[in-house]
């Protein structure tokens, strides 16, 4: 099952939205990044995300606006401009 891939910089919001997913029984794994930087890296498989059994692309990115590094904006052109990245549901939050 493909997980979707949360942004948010801030550690409460993660731990709310972690918590509200178990309660809701959510089946898609749940996996959080804390910057724009991060979300990239981790759709295009950089660095720590290269395995992409570990890190399989999502099926929905919630995405902030206000972040560190790259704002949400940016890090949704970015999804955008990629062409594996077109079918990917973004939220912005």
């Amino acid at each position: 099952m493909k997980p979707v891939l949360y942004v948010e910089d801030l550690p409460d919001d993660v731990l709310f939205m972690q918590h509200v997913w178990e309660r809701a029984g959510i089946a898609h794994p749940l996996i959080d990044v804390s910057d724009g930087q991060q979300a990239i890296d981790y759709l295009d498989g950089n660095e720590q995300f290269k395995d992409r059994k570990k890190y399989p692309l999502p099926c929905l990115v919630l995405l902030d606006l206000k972040l560190p590094y790259v704002m949400g904006l940016d890090v949704l052109k970015w999804i955008r401009e990629q062409s594996g990245n077109s079918r990917i549901v973004v939220l912005m939050t």
